[in-house]
């Protein structure tokens, strides 16, 4: 009977053909004779072996230092075995299938799959913090609403490195873990194509909204300039860090969007002018920690003529 055995360690995958017959076992273990060799310094030179009878299979543990476990369960001398069952050998995993088990069907090499392999270099990291930089101190001159210091834009620019370097690092991580490979090159250049694209948005958004006069059509611009780039952002997370197919990240990515867009609702960001700097000027509003509104963007004389027109709004007020 010929079957295939894969060998699974370190996120590497191999397959060695196998026959078997009644009377030889397939032995395993990391001595050059056996017929089937592990390179794992936790398995036995002879660790176990495999046979078959007839249509049925079984598994022997020879004595080995660190055991077997078949689908997480300790091997005592010999045991059956069914095809497709997970063997555990130190730190390797066996599988036995059947040689003429059906595979699925190749996949199309994409043009975007050959990008990416270009782009992965670790010289991209730095030309991506370049990237980060110039968006976050284009958007304090031209993307925002009120007025920007020197001192903030600054403090913007170190918020966005230091932002993009610990999710350049949490996203490495989480594909090394559930895709054996880390992505932290690709996850820099999303956060910075996430920072450009922000800049893009908020301008075309500040243009649009210039010759606009209806609220609901300013919110719906506001909502679109937050969620464009979150969207991608959300995506390619997912790309980088799971294996899900493209209608689940579509449905997760989506989701996520509405949970977003539904918090907007009720936990606004975009107060009315005149709550933003009276929070700023009172430390407090709504029971909220007044050191969140310590740090206003306004300049003084902007304030202070805000200021003056609520006390006159106020005064004619019955």
């Amino acid at each position: 009977m010929k079957c295939v055995l894969l060998i699974e360690k370190e996120g590497q995958c191999s397959a060695v053909p196998v026959s078997f017959d009644d009377n030889n076992p397939v032995v395993i273990g990391r001595a050059w004779k056996n017929d089937v060799i592990i390179n794992d310094p936790y398995v036995d030179s002879e660790h176990l072996s495999l046979s078959a009878n007839d249509d049925h299979f079984f598994i022997e543990d020879l004595n080995s230092q660190n055991g077997t476990l078949v689908e997480k369960k300790q091997v005592d001398n010999t045991a059956s075995y069914s095809m497709g069952d997970s063997i555990v050998v130190g730190e390797t995993t066996l599988r036995l299938i059947d040689a003429n088990a059906e595979v699925a069907p190749a996949l199309k090499i994409e043009k975007s799959n050959r990008l990416i392999k270009r782009i992965d270099s670790f010289w991209f990291i730095p030309i991506a913090v370049i990237f980060v930089l110039l968006a976050t101190y284009l958007q304090g001159l031209w993307g925002g609403d009120v007025e920007q210091t020197a001192d903030l834009i600054v403090n913007s620019m170190m918020y966005a490195v230091g932002a993009m370097l610990i999710w350049t690092l949490a996203v490495g991580i989480l594909s090394k873990l559930f895709r054996q490979k880390a992505a932290f090159t690709l996850a820099a250049i999303v956060f910075s194509v996430v920072m450009v694209l922000e800049l893009l948005f908020n301008l075309i958004g500040n243009a649009i909204k210039f010759n606009l006069n209806s609220g609901l059509a300013i919110t719906v611009i506001d909502q679109i300039v937050v969620l464009t780039p979150l969207v991608f952002m959300l995506y390619a997370t997912l790309s980088l860090v799971t294996r899900f197919s493209r209608f689940v990240k579509v449905c997760v990515t989506s989701a996520l969007c509405v949970f977003v867009l539904l918090a907007s609702v009720y936990f606004p960001t975009l107060q009315p002018e005149h709550q933003r700097w009276s929070r700023s000027v009172s430390g407090h509003h709504l029971g909220q920690p007044a050191a969140l509104f310590f740090g206003t963007t306004e300049s003084l004389d902007a304030h202070m003529t805000k200021t003056s027109n609520l006390f006159d709004q106020l005064e004619q007020s019955p």
